[in-house]
């Protein structure tokens, strides 16, 4: 859905992956998830190929799902290690319940998350015969 996304908007599509995913890549700090992580802890790594972003480029980070924000606010602090500035943030889903937005903004208070749904509509039950 990410590289549709670049497409229409005709910017270029860089991956943030997981450390070792990446040939040639710079990687940020450990961070922690609420699951475990491939370290056995809950932590993992991101990292960014070297050559993916230029000093002052503006960025929309975009994620499937926001819970605890450990993956976004890694995901931002990698960028600003490289000089990005991170311009937006944008989910498919976010879980406001664990306030992965309000860890965030303490981190970076000018960058948004908007999130294409809430848990408020995933908590909605559904009805026979709706289309």
């Amino acid at each position: 859905c990410t590289p549709l996304i670049a497409l229409a908007l005709k910017k270029p599509f860089i991956m943030i992956r997981k450390k070792g995913k990446l040939p040639n890549a710079v990687s940020g700090e450990e961070y922690k998830k609420e699951y475990t992580g491939d370290n056995a802890t809950g932590g993992d790594e991101l990292c960014i190929s070297r050559t993916a972003i230029k000093p002052g480029a503006r960025v929309l980070v975009i994620d499937d799902l926001v819970a605890t924000g450990g993956t976004l606010i890694a995901a931002c602090n990698l960028l600003a290690s490289v000089q990005a500035t991170v311009v937006e943030c944008a989910c498919m889903v976010e879980l406001k319940m664990l306030g992965g937005y309000a860890k965030l903004q303490s981190l970076h208070p000018d960058v948004k998350v908007w999130g294409l749904i809430s848990e408020d509509v995933l908590q909605l039950e559904g009805k026979e015969g709706s289309a």
